[in-house]
């Protein structure tokens, strides 16, 4: 369990802090020197570290959700198939029980059998996004499409 998530004040008590204590250095550009600076003088590394700490944590812990809720889905899609089949073979529809009725429907779906024959009118298109940024980033102009100013990402790697 991570330790407690710091407060928005302490994090902006440590952020004034080391900024403050950047702000004496001479702008030689001592990378050395600026974390040790502000390692000495603030508790901004400590407090990152927690934060960061907590987005990990929070990332692993979402990702076991994503992959518990989708072994609940799949196992509620086999009971409703079981369900369906129990429904359908006793031919009752509509069964009504006491806290449910189940009914069978058989729904009409379209289905393509060749799309090159479909009118124009039903097909849909979209830009390839994809495409699009690789031409934009090689330096090629494209009508109607641009770069956006980046904003910024943090990448964190854990083990």
């Amino acid at each position: 369990m991570p330790s407690k998530l710091p407060s928005g004040m302490a994090i902006q008590a440590a952020m004034s802090a080391a900024m403050a204590a950047i702000s004496a250095l001479p702008d030689d550009e001592d990378y050395g020197l600026l974390i040790s600076t502000v390692e000495g003088e603030s508790d901004i590394l400590e407090v990152l570290d927690r934060v960061v700490e907590h987005a990990v944590a929070d990332s692993k812990l979402a990702e076991l959700a994503r992959l518990r809720a989708r072994r609940i889905e799949a196992r509620a899609d086999r009971a409703r198939d079981i369900a369906t089949r129990i429904v359908e073979a006793l031919a009752i529809s509509p069964l009504e029980r006491p806290v449910y009725t189940a009914s069978i429907t058989y729904p009409r779906k379209p289905l393509v059998t060749n799309a090159d024959e479909l009118p124009r009118e039903y097909i849909r298109e979209s830009a390839d996004m994809i495409a699009i940024g690789k031409a934009l980033r090689a330096g090629e102009t494209i009508p109607g499409a641009e770069l956006r100013n980046p904003e910024p990402q943090l990448t964190i790697r854990t083990a």
